[in-house]
């Protein structure tokens, strides 16, 4: 209040004037002893020493009285700097993303007086600043998603500031866990109906539906870390993988923190080597219509091999029935005498 209204008492009756300085700022007439008011002319902002005198019927004027220092203060500086704290930015400080739903946020005021925290026209939270400077208030519990949030200060006067700037800040305490794991084509050696693939590290590959780090587990060890900068597809390079069966999965940790369940799990089976054959023998019977032997059993002669073993046995049997000739005399032969 700039006109303020100032009382006093006197001994008896009288002229009062309040002054500030050698400046009179009001008089009023006191009918008899007793309190007296005067509502000063306006004051600036300020300290303002104010004293009053009296001047009897008899047309005595008194000393001054003793002063009253009164401080004019007809407005709050508006708080400033609001913050979202480090300890409840769950993500990068870089933001005001966050996944605590009861944030603390800071600010500063030029002097002492009540802080109120507010989200529109709804009060989030209060606190005294005992002196100028630093504040802090932990917010009432907020929901997912944006809020708009601001302060005000009432002072010692009783002047309410005007709203600050507005801070905003985002709730997020949840992120799903990522889908469609998958061998992909180029690290599936075999047929890519299935999972079984040479490739001791492959590529896995799947989709998340936030930016996000994600890693590849084969139960909690991990074997790979990406960065997804969006929504949408993202591919890992596995440590290598010994021959056999591994059941892989993943998680994503989104920008405020926040850390999915493990994905469905996809199997994938590592095989970089085939088995020599062994016990190679020549099987005994039919193979189709050939007669197979061993080396130790007489082939069976066919029909034209038999014919022919039989002329020549016929051949052999007529030369060796030819008589013996030598010595003897042919019929109509004779001897020379």
């Amino acid at each position: 209040m700039s006109a303020p209204v100032i009382t006093g008492s006197v001994a008896e009756a009288g002229v009062v004037v309040l002054y500030e300085g050698a400046t009179a700022l009001g008089t009023v007439t006191a009918a008899a002893a007793g309190a007296w008011s005067i509502t000063a002319a306006s004051l600036s902002n300020g300290v303002h020493t104010l004293s009053a005198t009296v001047t009897d019927a008899a047309g005595n004027t008194s000393s001054a009285s003793t002063a009253l220092t009164v401080t004019i203060d007809t407005g709050a500086s508006t708080p400033t700097a609001l913050a979202l704290a480090a300890a409840s930015n769950s993500g990068s400080t870089a933001d005001t993303l966050t996944n605590v739903t009861a944030p603390v946020i800071t600010g500063s005021v030029t002097e002492a007086g009540v802080v109120v925290l507010y989200e529109g026209a709804t009060a989030l939270g209060t606190v005294t600043a005992a002196a100028a400077g630093a504040w802090s208030i932990t917010a009432a519990s907020l929901s997912d998603g944006a809020h708009t949030l601001s302060a005000t200060v009432t002072d010692a006067a009783g002047n309410t500031s005007s709203v600050s700037s507005a801070l905003t800040v985002t709730i997020d305490t949840g992120v799903n866990a990522p889908s469609g794991l998958a061998l992909t084509a180029g690290s599936n050696s075999g047929s890519t109906a299935d999972t079984l693939t040479n490739v001791t590290a492959p590529v896995i590959s799947g989709t998340v539906a936030e930016a996000g780090v994600i890693v590849l587990y084969e139960g909690a060890t991990a074997l790979g870390t990406v960065t997804a900068a969006a929504a949408g597809a993202w591919s890992i390079t596995a440590a290598s993988l010994s021959n056999g069966v591994h059941t892989l999965s993943a998680t994503v940790t989104d920008a405020a923190g926040n850390t999915s369940s493990a994905s469905t799990a996809l199997t994938v089976t590592i095989d970089t080597g085939a088995s020599t054959p062994t016990a190679l023998a020549l099987a005994r019977g039919r193979v189709g219509r050939r007669q197979v032997t061993t080396a130790h059993a007489k082939p069976k002669r066919t029909r034209m091999q038999q014919a022919s073993h039989a002329l020549d046995n016929r051949h052999h049997t007529a030369g060796s029935q030819q008589p013996n000739t030598r010595g003897v005399e042919q019929p109509g032969s004779s001897s020379g005498s």
